[in-house]
C-alpha cells in the first residue's frame, strides 16, 4: 500500500519506504538524531517518520513526538510508529506484550471490521488500543497471507 506525498512527484509505502513515480525506491538521508529524511524537491526535506505517520495513522498532532515502537529508527513502517506525548520505550514494550496477549477470535473480529470498511481510528477507540496496534495487526496479517501464499 503506498500514497502521494503531499507535493511531490513521491509516494511513502506502508513499509515505511519512498518511492518515486516508478516504484523505485528512493534513497533518504540519516540525519542528526537518527531519523531519516527525503528530499522532496528543491532542497527541501522531509522527515520519514513524519510522511508515513501522517499518511497512514493519521494527521500529525503537534505537541506529540513520532516514536518507533521497536527503538530502531531505520524502521519506518507505519506498524511500528506511534504518536506520543511520552517517549518511555518500556510503556511500548507492554503494547507488544499486550498484542501476543490478544486472544485469537478478538484479533479475527478487528479483521474482519476493516474488511467491512470501518476506519481504522474508529476500531482503535472500539477497542481501547492504540493506532499503531490495529495497523501491526494488519501487518501480521499480511504477513501470515504471504506465508501462506
Amino acid at each position: 500500500m503506498k500514497k502521494k506525498i503531499f507535493g511531490a512527484d513521491l509516494y511513502v509505502t506502508f513499509e515505511g519506504t519512498i518511492e518515486d513515480s516508478q516504484g523505485n525506491q528512493v534513497v533518504t538521508k540519516k540525519k542528526e538524531g537518527g531519523n531519516y529524511f527525503v528530499n522532496i524537491g528543491k532542497n527541501k526535506y522531509r522527515s520519514v517518520p513524519k510522511l508515513v505517520a501522517e499518511a497512514f495513522i493519521g494527521p500529525y498532532k503537534g505537541s506529540y513526538a513520532i516514536i518507533h515502537l521497536d527503538g530502531d529508527k531505520s524502521n519506518n513502517a507505519a506498524y511500528n510508529l506511534e504518536y506520543s506525548k511520552n517517549n518511555n520505550l518500556g510503556v511500548i514494550a507492554n503494547r507488544w506484550a499486550l498484542y501476543n496477549s490478544i486472544p485469537k477470535d478478538r484479533i479475527n473480529l478487528i479483521l474482519s471490521k476493516l474488511e467491512d470498511g470501518e476506519a481504522i481510528d474508529d476500531i482503535a477507540k472500539k477497542f481501547k488500543f492504540p493506532t499503531s496496534m490495529i495497523l501491526y495487526i494488519i501487518s501480521k496479517n499480511n504477513e501470515n497471507n504471504a506465508k501462506k501464499a
